[in-house]
């Protein structure tokens, strides 16, 4: 019998004509489905005798619901991120979870790069303004000879920082695991946190989630920020501290903000960045194009498949 695969949702259709869905039901029977359940019972009853699930982020797999699956493997995220697992209880529910790193990494840094212009260049206040019948001509940001402080270099900091080379800014980075090795590949400058966070005219964070990283920026951090400095996050909403950088922009201390996550998601209709016009938001969708997709479609094949062949990779807890 062929193990049993279930994606349990594909809201976006990435899969529906992906080559990757072929590769898999050549060593997998797989259930597909498109539309979200509409409730925890009714993804049970999806994953009901999987061995391996296929898993956009938009469920919480919380302890509650992971022992409910006696014969299932592993988890497969199409997301680097895995703050949607319990991963402990994942562990002692013999569930291996596994996430995407890396493959998405110059699609998410592309992003990052259009927010930090956008906001540089007023494209969303100015759009705006137009639409408003107003021809407000007023000067904004050039990026090439500035500083772009780097707050994690993993994959997507990486990629990032040579995007932001490319175009002449200046680049130095701060991670909780320096690497000599890799500032030498890509002409990175390591500094001390407070020297990046308090040198930078751009600060984009690129951490993961975790206890060390949360409300990592806060209202200490921001203080020391360069006055009229942008902040640009892609990495995950819980790194920011919402009402802090609130605070720094309606002070003026911060000329803007450029994020793709947040706290909570969907945004709550009262979160305090909603009341500027320097800010640039999308719904985190930095990943979200047709070569992204694809490209998180073959990294879950590929952990499903190196599992089969007993050479698991990716597992995270």
């Amino acid at each position: 019998m062929l193990p049993k695969v279930v994606i349990t949702a594909d809201p976006q259709e990435q899969w529906a004509d992906s080559p990757q869905l072929e590769r898999l039901k050549k060593v997998c029977s797989v259930d597909y489905y498109i539309d979200l359940p509409t409730s925890n019972t009714e993804l049970v009853e999806r994953v009901a005798g999987a061995d391996f699930v296929i898993s956009p982020v938009v469920f919480n797999w919380n302890a509650d619901l992971l022992k409910k699956f006696e014969n299932l493997k592993m988890i497969v995220l199409l997301a680097i991120g895995t703050d949607s697992v319990d991963l402990n209880s994942a562990r002692k529910s013999s569930i291996d979870v596994c996430n995407v790193p890396g493959k998405t990494a110059e699609v998410v840094a592309e992003h990052a790069l259009a927010l930090m212009l956008a906001v540089a260049r007023r494209m969303f206040v100015d759009t705006k303004s137009i639409k408003a019948g107003s021809w407000d001509q007023v000067r904004t940001i050039m990026l090439k000879g500035k500083r772009l402080g780097i707050i994690g270099t993993g994959a997507i900091g990486v990629a990032t920082a040579k995007l932001a080379k490319a175009i002449g800014m200046e680049v130095v980075a701060w991670t909780f695991n320096p690497s000599t090795k890799k500032a030498q590949e890509i002409g990175l400058q390591y500094l001390e946190f407070e020297e990046v966070i308090s040198t930078s005219d751009v600060l984009s964070i690129h951490l993961k989630s975790t206890q060390e990283s949360y409300r990592l920026i806060a209202e200490r951090e921001l203080a020391m920020m360069k006055k009229r400095s942008i902040l640009v996050n892609v990495s995950r909403g819980a790194i920011l501290d919402s009402d802090a950088v609130a605070a720094a922009l309606l002070s003026g201390h911060l000329a803007g903000l450029g994020a793709d996550v947040f706290e909570q998601e969907p945004l709550e209709a009262n979160h305090p960045w909603l009341a500027f016009d320097n800010v640039v938001l999308t719904p985190h969708v930095a990943d979200y194009t047709p070569e992204g997709m694809e490209l998180l479609n073959e990294g879950a094949v590929d952990n499903i498949l190196a599992f089969i062949a007993g050479k698991p990779i990716n597992i995270v807890n």
